[in-house]
């Protein structure tokens, strides 16, 4: 778990919407005027049951779905940026500095790819030569703990956390200082999610890194966040330091929410 520096912000996320259009010129607010703060090396955990908006505010930070209204203030160098009015060129360079780690390990690697391609890919994108970016990806593939020949095997040849390695590998490869993991062990059985989960907290540590961990279980997001975010019908209801957020909830959503824990923590 990383330690939260409490300055400035690293990401300033202010009444953020997402709208979606239904029949009959209907709309819904998947995100409904969201704002946080997320602090340079701190986790920040992200929970909610399903369909509150989590994965919509993910995709949403990371302008792969574009808000209605609200901004994304991204604090990594001086001038701050809001993602939200940024277009083309000057939007691609900030992929630099925020990555996601997608939920399903099986349907966002490209199965045509191999590993080590897969993980070049955002070098390549970048303009790094092709034995470079494969020579840096083969370094990655390591640092997540794969081996060297596992970089020409092709997705459908690895496991699911397998997968979900690769992904982390290629979300690391332009050195970013945000990374948004959402739902990142959801779809792994639960010796392997122990796995992911200690190599995160590893990784954070060994490379600064700052994490939105978005998560619809409490007893993960318990181990990993420095503070909690509580999300319900697109909205945050409830924001504390996790100690304090696990022993004393104030909303009746958040404490419904931790009376339906199991009561195991996930293995170490």
């Amino acid at each position: 778990m990383g330690e939260a520096v409490h300055r400035e912000p690293i990401l300033a996320v202010r009444d953020l919407v997402v709208e979606y259009r239904t029949r009959g010129a209907r709309s819904l607010r998947a995100v409904d005027g969201v704002s946080f703060d997320l602090f340079p090396g701190e986790t920040l955990g992200l929970v909610g049951e399903s369909g509150c908006g989590k994965s919509t505010l993910s995709r949403a930070l990371a302008q792969l779905i574009r808000p209605d209204a609200g901004r994304v203030l991204l604090r990594t160098t001086a001038p701050e940026r809001d993602l939200c009015t940024l277009r083309g060129e000057a939007l691609r360079a900030t992929r630099r500095e925020l990555q996601l780690v997608f939920q399903d390990p099986y349907a966002s690697l490209d199965p045509r790819l191999t590993a080590g391609a897969i993980v070049a890919e955002p070098l390549r994108c970048f303009g790094r030569p092709r034995a470079a970016a494969l020579a840096r990806a083969a370094e990655l593939l390591d640092l997540v703990g794969l081996a060297p020949e596992h970089a020409g095997r092709y997705p459908h040849e690895f496991s699911g956390g397998q997968r979900q390695r690769i992904g982390l590998a290629r979300a690391l490869a332009l050195e970013p200082r945000i990374v948004i993991c959402d739902e990142p062990v959801s779809a792994l059985d639960v010796s392997v999610q122990a796995q992911v989960l200690n190599l995160l907290i590893d990784l954070q540590k060994r490379l600064g890194l700052t994490l939105l961990f978005i998560s619809h279980d409490l007893a993960v997001v318990r181990r990993m966040a420095d503070r909690v975010a509580v999300m319900q019908a697109g909205r945050i209801v409830e924001l504390a330091d996790s100690e304090r957020l696990y022993r004393d909830p104030q909303h009746p959503y958040t404490r419904a929410l931790l009376a339906a824990v199991p009561p195991h923590e996930p293995p170490a």
